[in-house]
């Protein structure tokens, strides 16, 4: 049986009984980080870079309108946001576990950072709740997205309807929220049938809303300045900066998984030493026992 961590806040020492928590839980969170963790961190990642990417290739190979480049913004984002929602929604029970187990799982990569910088203490890490960062992304989002709609209808009422006219516009955006719902269906179908039971879901909401919310601020800095000035920062600029936003985002998580590889290749080779170095004291207790047998005569009947 393994151990639960003692508290979820605080420092973590590494003392001995610490060290035994970890050796006991080390091969269940190893366990969690196979080839279908690795390809939905990737997917995951992917998507949020491709919200940034598709509207900069739209812009500079069929000169999208900043219309254009706000609503494949907006129709992204919140794709992702109700993908996300639907994924917490559809597998509630895994999230509970998750929640549950995560803590557990969170402190063996804590002590694995720390055994590999030589550390002894070590704050503990954030309990995990992907409700709040899901909250967070529909309350900014929805302001956000409320102010910038209400932006662009007032600027240009008309240009809505001939974006989709622009088949190649069309075709991206359908694309896109495609790609995002077939990889929601396949982590919903895979963590209720497949491998996915035993690996956690990639659920980290709060930044989309915060994405879209710096984007409103600039909005309204533009919209709330002189009026007797042409604006500093043109439409489309704004909203390239979000889409930078959002390529950032998807570069830092995908930068963080060549972090997540080394740990788990540094976990994977600790365990298969000490596994390596417990067989070796094995073998010897057993050729000393069998001496010591040799040795010993037999007792008289």
């Amino acid at each position: 049986m393994t151990h639960a961590p003692s508290t979820s806040s605080g420092l973590v020492k590494l003392t001995t009984a610490e060290l035994e928590r970890f050796h006991e839980n080390a091969p269940a969170a190893l366990t969690v980080r196979g080839a279908g963790f690795i390809f939905e961190r990737v997917a995951c990642s992917a998507e949020t870079v491709l919200v940034g990417v598709v509207p900069l290739v739209g812009m500079l190979a069929s000169n999208w309108s900043p219309h254009a480049l706000s609503v494949f913004l907006l129709a992204g984002v919140w794709t992702a946001i109700v993908c996300d929602c639907l994924k917490y929604a559809a597998l509630h029970a895994a999230v509970a576990r998750e929640a549950h187990e995560s803590e557990r799982n969170r402190r063996v990569w804590l002590v694995v950072d720390m055994l590999r910088r030589k550390q002894q203490v070590r704050e503990v890490i954030v309990e995990y709740r992907p409700y709040a960062g899901l909250l967070a992304d529909v309350i900014a989002g929805s302001v956000a997205t409320t102010v910038l709609v209400v932006g662009l209808l007032t600027s240009s009422s008309g240009a809505f309807g001939l974006l989709f006219h622009d088949m190649g516009f069309v075709l991206s955006l359908v694309g896109f929220v495609a790609y995002q719902l077939t990889l929601t269906v396949w982590i919903v179908l895979d963590h209720q049938f497949g491998s996915g039971r035993k690996r956690p879901l990639g659920i980290n909401g709060g930044w989309r809303g915060i994405g879209l919310l710096l984007l409103m601020t600039l909005v309204l800095l533009i919209q709330l300045g002189p009026k007797d000035q042409a604006p500093s920062i043109s439409a489309k600029t704004l909203v390239l900066i979000a889409d930078g936003w959002f390529i950032l985002l998807g570069g830092l998580n995908s930068l963080n998984m060549v972090h997540v590889l080394r740990e788990t290749a540094w976990l994977r080779a600790y365990l298969r030493q000490r596994r390596g170095g417990k067989s070796r004291r094995q073998r010897r207790k057993r050729r000393l026992v069998s001496r010591v047998l040799v040795v010993i005569p037999s007792w008289p009947a």
